[in-house]
């Protein structure tokens, strides 16, 4: 949002910001004003809408996604985000563990595909058996470290190392495993990911994701619509001390 909005007031555009919680409805609705020309492109940054839909609304205008469009039906501005889970999972594998878990948010969408798909790859190149108590989901907030945290004590062979798809995640589990005598990182290796001021306070291993980037290329390729572009970003792994 911030690299969005930077480039907008750069530009001379203003925002509308639509909170569609992952509700189709919500995200017909701001389709149906790029088509009733309301707005003048719509930077979808995580969709629920089928190929189909976006295919029927993209006439109207720019509409950028911010996930890989494989036939390049729109512009895009993307993270590899199979790629990205599998450099982690290398360095964590490394690293000397063979129990390896993962914290994400949403269990459905593009984006989680593929790191279930990067997941379970390593797990079959490696010849280690799928645990699905080593999943975590709808891990979005600071405080959802506590219960990952509660479910870990209760396992006989808990993951000795977790790959967190949030910085604010991977610090609450951080804080909680200390409070309860959990040496990080000689019990419980923790990696994040994006690189955000937490990490960097807590000295957390993290895949560096340039946010505000991938945000102003966003609203680059609203701009320069009707040419589509596809775009990669790039991540950087930065290794601390919670690995």
């Amino acid at each position: 949002m911030e690299g969005i909005a930077n480039e907008a007031v750069k530009n001379n555009y203003k925002l509308v910001l639509f909170q569609t919680n992952y509700e189709l409805k919500r995200e017909i609705e701001a389709l149906n004003m790029l088509k009733q020309k309301q707005i003048d492109a719509l930077i979808i940054c995580s969709r629920i809408s089928d190929w189909e839909v976006i295919n029927e609304y993209k006439t109207y205008g720019p509409i950028i996604l911010c996930e890989e469009v494989e036939d390049k039906i729109v512009s895009s501005t993307y993270i590899d985000h199979y790629k990205s889970f599998s450099i982690a999972l290398k360095y964590l594998h490394q690293k000397g563990h063979q129990r390896i878990g993962y914290c994400i948010g949403r269990k459905s969408g593009r984006n989680s595909e593929m790191r279930e798909a990067a997941y379970k790859n390593f797990l079959l190149e490696h010849g280690h058996p799928l645990v699905l108590d080593y999943i975590f989901y709808d891990s979005f907030r600071f405080e959802d470290g506590e219960g990952i945290v509660d479910r870990l004590k209760e396992m006989n062979s808990p993951p000795t190392a977790l790959l967190v798809t949030s910085d604010q995640v991977a610090a609450g589990i951080i804080t909680c495993a200390r409070e309860l005598g959990i040496l990080v990182p000689n019990e419980l290796a923790i990696m994040g990911f994006d690189n955000q001021p937490i990490a960097k306070i807590m000295n957390i291993t993290t895949l560096e994701i340039p946010l505000v980037e991938v945000g102003r290329k966003l609203f680059i390729q609203a701009m320069q619509y009707p040419t589509i572009f596809q775009e990669e970003i790039e991540v950087k792994l930065i290794e601390r001390l919670t690995v």
